[in-house]
């Protein structure tokens, strides 16, 4: 089994790149902050697609759409949305405690 320099980690955790956000992009201006930034972003731009698909079926519902099948797709968009907030909460909950590990070790 191989092992990792910490060196070895920080530097490609600088230059990742995330859902097309660049860890050096931001604030953060690179290392291991600009890569949890990149997450975040990515994440962002998910849920914000997420909630756009929600408000869109809602829209068709409030406009008189009201087959079964029309109030199945927003209760399902509406359960992707909670999978996907959740999932995003895990992601960045862990990166964030991978990085701290790092940085204790330091």
């Amino acid at each position: 089994m191989n092992t990792i320099d910490q060196s070895q980690l920080l530097g490609f955790v600088g230059k990742a790149t995330v859902g097309g956000v660049s860890a050096g992009s931001g604030s953060g201006g690179g290392g291991s902050s600009g890569w949890l930034r990149a997450l975040a972003e990515s994440a962002k731009s998910t849920l914000d697609a997420q909630a756009n698909k929600i408000t869109s079926l809602s829209d068709a519902l409030s406009a008189g759409a009201d087959k079964p099948s029309d109030v199945i797709n927003v209760t399902t968009a509406a359960m992707e949305m909670q999978f996907k907030s959740t999932s995003v909460n895990t992601q960045l909950t862990s990166a964030s405690e991978a990085m701290k590990k790092v940085a204790e070790s330091r």
